[in-house]
């Protein structure tokens, strides 16, 4: 990834990240969030290229994180049953038509607020959480994301990183380049091989990521 597509895309996360004071964050508003995630925050390092990208939300005073990643939905149990392992269901409340989750740890030290939806033809999970254990076990977990080829069927091999736009582009940004980019070659091929990439798919991508490194 080139310096400037990095640069467009942390603008947008900023840009994303100024919430005012009557605004929601999945349903939450800033002062409820406050009353949820008491707690001074963990020192932790964020990744800050990697995939999912990771925020820190005390910009507006909430010793949380925030992240979102898009999963394949055959993923969904594997990432319930990271949940369950760490929290307890505290809560529920509608946004948006969705179903949001609130949890808490089993020593009521952490708290997990979740809402996961359908969108590109995967499951796209919203999250604020002061977990770091919890961050990590997602990360380690490595879901995958669902491949353009299969998002968007039916669409001729055109990709061209950094400069989609619309949904296309707020997928590109947010999903797919950060997590191709942070496989290592053997997992590239392996991903490429899951999801039946055709011999067109696997040109464009080499063209545009491979071949760039």
């Amino acid at each position: 990834m080139t310096g400037g597509m990095k640069m467009k895309i942390r603008e947008k996360i900023k840009s994303f990240l100024k919430f005012g004071p009557k605004e929601q964050i999945l349903g939450y508003s800033i002062d409820e969030l406050k009353v949820i995630f008491p707690r001074s925050l963990s020192e932790w390092t964020v990744p800050v290229d990697g995939y999912p990208r990771i925020s820190r939300l005390i910009s507006v005073e909430i010793n949380a994180f925030y992240f979102s990643l898009l999963i394949d939905r055959h993923d969904e149990n594997s990432f319930l049953s990271l949940i369950e392992h760490h929290f307890l269901l505290e809560a529920s409340r509608k946004f948006n038509e969705a179903e949001v989750t609130q949890y808490r740890s089993k020593n009521d030290n952490e708290r997990l607020v979740c809402l996961i939806g359908d969108e590109f033809e995967g499951k796209v999970v919203k999250m604020v959480t002061n977990d770091v254990d919890f961050i990590k076990s997602v990360l380690d977990f490595g879901f995958s994301v669902p491949p353009p080829w299969i998002v968007f069927r039916g669409v001729k091999p055109y990709w061209r990183p950094g400069a989609m736009q619309g949904a296309e582009g707020y997928y590109d940004d947010n999903f797919f380049s950060p997590f191709y980019e942070g496989l290592n070659e053997v997992e590239r091929a392996e991903y490429l091989l899951k999801y039946s990439a055709n011999d067109e798919w696997r040109k464009i991508i080499q063209l545009f990521y491979d071949e760039s490194e």
